[in-house]
Parts: structure tokens; C-alpha cells; sequence
């Protein structure tokens, strides 16, 4: 992997980490009572079962779509 590409993915998961941290934070909110660490499985369960949410929901299908059309016309 050369070093821009390597660079993109670490900046790619930096922002993902940060997006995750605030998602967890958020779940929080909604139930105070959770633990960090619950929190975090919630997280972990909702990521599992996003694919399914999105063969679902043909809204939220498309506009993932939408997104990924954005970023692969961002690398041109």
C-alpha cells in the first residue's frame, strides 16, 4: 500500500472511530442507565444488523447509495 492510500485509510478510520464514539455517546443519552461498555455492545448489535435495515428500507438503501455515488465522483 503506498503511503497516500495508507494516509486515506487512516484518516477514513479516524473519522469512523470519532462517528462510532459519538453514536455511543448518543445511545447513552437515550438510556443513562447503560454501562459504557452496554452502550457499546448496543453499537455493536445495531452495526450487525444495519445490512438487513438497509435491504428493508428502500429509502435508506438508496440514499447509501447516493453516498457511495458522491465519494467514488469526489476521486476523480
Amino acid at each position: 500500500m503506498n503511503q497516500s492510500i495508507n494516509a486515506k485509510v487512516i484518516h477514513a478510520s479516524e473519522i469512523c472511530g470519532k462517528e462510532l464514539s459519538d453514536f455511543i455517546q448518543y445511545v447513552q443519552k437515550v438510556d443513562p442507565d447503560l454501562k459504557h461498555s452496554e452502550a457499546i455492545m448496543v453499537g455493536a448489535i445495531i452495526l450487525h444488523h444495519l445490512p438487513s435495515a438497509f435491504a428493508d428500507n428502500p429509502q435508506m438503501l438508496d440514499e447509501l447509495k447516493k453516498t457511495c455515488k458522491t465519494l467514488k465522483q469526489r476521486r476523480k
